[in-house]
């Protein structure tokens, strides 16, 4: 019943592409650049598939199970450079009593109720979720732009162990450089406060919240 249940989100419901308009309100190169990208990838390889058609991220996974805590979150091998994952929460719970997010480089715990998404960099900054209390349920779902679609591209189209057997030393010397400015470009992508859109809300962090257990 579970496996259905989850096959059925992932086709037929538009959980994994309603959020993306996050995405391209907020960060519209960034989504105009991975929609080229699906295009690209999806024509050399016709038997490629994305969560969904019309999902732009090339991953995605459900977080499930009992009161569903994790510890922080960075594989910064994980994720393409310069891109958001979209996370969307699900379940019944109180937001105001668990299931937020801890943003732990930031120092933020933000309250995170069922149906909400947010936008994460991908592999910047690390994160966890807050317990939910006995008999609630949270769940999430996590979608991003994997990385080894971007060596992919990285490598001139061709896949990791392509490139090491066919390029030149100059080759893989250019590669190594461009890997070195990625980080650099990579922030170009992330808008700020100037480029948001004029209806968004910028809230500060004004203190804490003692009924949040963080242990």
């Amino acid at each position: 019943m579970e496996t259905v249940s989850l096959l059925w989100l992932c086709y037929c419901c538009p959980l994994f592409t309603v959020p993306q308009g996050l995405l391209q309100a907020y960060c519209g190169e960034t989504f105009t650049r991975l929609e080229a990208q699906k295009t690209t990838f999806l024509s050399y390889h016709e038997d490629a598939q994305y969560p969904t058609d019309a999902s732009i991220f090339s991953a995605a996974t459900f977080e499930s199970g009992g009161t569903h805590t994790a510890g922080p979150d960075r594989r910064l091998d994980h994720y393409q450079p310069g891109t958001w994952n979209i996370l969307t929460a699900l379940g019944i719970y109180a937001p105001v009593h668990g299931g937020h997010i801890v943003f732990w480089d930031l120092g933020l715990v933000v309250t995170f109720p069922p149906g909400c998404s947010i936008l994460i960099p991908a592999g910047v900054v690390r994160y966890s979720f807050v317990k939910v209390r006995e008999g609630e349920q949270r769940y999430s779902v996590l979608q991003w732009a994997g990385a080894g679609i971007a060596r992919w591209f990285d490598n001139g189209l061709r896949r990791d162990a392509e490139f090491a057997a066919e390029a030149t030393c100059l080759k893989h010397e250019q590669r190594e450089a461009r890997r070195h400015r990625a980080h650099e470009e990579a922030l170009d992508l992330f808008p700020i406060n100037g480029e948001l859109p004029e209806e968004t809300i910028i809230y500060e962090f004004l203190g804490t919240n003692p009924d949040i257990d963080l242990d």
